[in-house]
């Protein structure tokens, strides 16, 4: 693959986006302050703070004509204590600034260094993206580190942090209160648009020469929510799969294990709390924790309704409703629709009261008919009310999330999406 093609697979987002992170993240420096971007869990920290160092014509676009006057720093820090060190980070710092060195530098050797390069008219940027693995402690190693590095020469040394927002908002805080200089211009990020969510996923259907039709690319940016980590997993397994129907992508984000593994590292990212409220919010309570409620309102996990909240992803909306409730519902309807024959309410009865597991044909045809599939009329008479149940629950909205999935040569079961 020629660089040109490679770089070009970097880029799914749309270009306002990363402009948009470029705006928070450089434009402090003309006032002479540093920056935090506060990212939801899961937002692509890494690639997009790669993609913003390639772009450094837009940076510098955002600083005009006193670009000149800074010189950068790029860190990525991982949670490797022995990356945490003073000695470790300063030598990667003076490799980052192309300044020689020998042996282990102290601190003082370090800051001897940076007043050279501002008694040349230079002002060092430290630009840090932080793994959302480091541990309180390790964090706040590294922000003393960086505090102190500020407070060498403040308003001319910058620190631009970029980290995941992985505590809940009062823990956070106070992790990072004693640091507060470097938080002069904080700004918590959201997760994507559908918007950008559809962009994405158009992009990399484009990359892998595979079309969807308009509607099951909706299905997916519905079931994401803005979490591009859904997106993918669901256009790459289509891709894989060759499936491209609404119904095809539906089965996909119901019930595929790769899907679901993407959705519990979800999850997985999100607080005790913050889980909490999204559980609150399925079954249409009020949560209780205020702040946890607007910690996902600003990350966009949650929308304001006119009666309440809702959640923007329909797979962790999905993952938090209650079965025996959501069955308790399908039954009533079921049983008061003037759609479905007694036969056919007595099949999908049947059906729901085990969603997700297969009933056999056999089993059908007796519970039916009373008697077995033996009789190729008896396989007709089963493919026949099936077509029937099938296009009723697709013509319905209130059975729209009921899927018929067919066992081949083993029986159906029914699936609530």
């Amino acid at each position: 693959m020629g660089r040109k093609h490679a770089l070009e697979r970097q880029y799914p987002l749309p270009a306002s986006t990363y402009q948009m992170l470029a705006e928070k993240l450089y434009r402090p420096l003309l006032l002479g302050e540093n920056t935090v971007l506060l990212c939801p869990p899961l937002y692509g920290r890494d690639h997009n703070m790669r993609i913003l160092r390639e772009k450094s014509g837009e940076r510098d676009v955002i600083l005009g004509k006193s670009h000149i006057l800074f010189t950068y720093v790029y860190l990525n820090i991982i949670s490797d204590p022995q990356s945490h060190s003073d000695s470790a980070l300063i030598t990667l710092c003076l490799h980052e600034l192309c300044i020689p060195f020998s042996g282990t530098p102290s601190f003082s050797d370090f800051a001897t260094h940076l007043k050279s390069l501002i008694d040349d008219g230079l002002h060092p940027t430290f630009i840090i993206n932080v793994s959302e693995t480091l541990s309180k402690e390790q964090l706040s190693k590294i922000l003393d580190f960086l505090q102190r590095t500020y407070y060498i020469h403040p308003n001319i040394i910058h620190i631009l942090l970029v980290l995941d927002m992985v505590w809940d908002e009062e823990e956070f805080f106070a992790i990072v209160s004693p640091f507060r200089s470097l938080f002069q211009n904080t700004f918590k990020l959201s997760l994507y648009t559908n918007n950008e969510v559809r962009h994405f996923t158009q992009y990399w259907l484009s990359q892998w020469h595979k079309t969807l039709p308009k509607q099951s690319i909706e299905t997916i940016v519905e079931h994401a929510g803005g979490l591009l980590l859904l997106a993918k997993a669901a256009v790459r397994i289509a891709v894989r799969e060759k499936k491209s129907s609404v119904n095809e992508i539906l089965e996909i984000v119901s019930t595929d294990q790769e899907y679901l593994t993407q959705l519990k590292f979800v999850l997985a990212r999100l607080t005790e709390k913050q889980r909490n409220v999204l559980k609150a919010i399925t079954v249409n309570e009020l949560p209780k924790d205020k702040t946890e409620i607007l910690n996902l309102h600003d990350m966009k996990y949650i929308e304001k309704t006119y009666d309440g909240f809702q959640i923007r992803s329909r797979s962790i909306y999905l993952w938090n409703k209650p079965i025996e409730s959501t069955k308790s519902m399908f039954f009533s309807a079921i049983q008061s629709s003037e759609n479905f024959s007694k036969r056919e309410k007595k099949l999908l009865v049947a059906l729901l009261e085990v969603p997700g597991k297969t009933i056999s044909r056999d089993t059908i045809c007796t519970l039916l008919w009373n008697k077995n599939t033996e009789d190729s009329s008896s396989d007709w008479a089963i493919d026949k009310t099936l077509s029937r149940i099938r296009k009723k629950l697709a013509s319905d909205p209130t059975f729209s999330s009921l899927r018929l999935i067919t066992q081949k040569k083993i029986g159906m079961k029914l699936e609530i999406l």
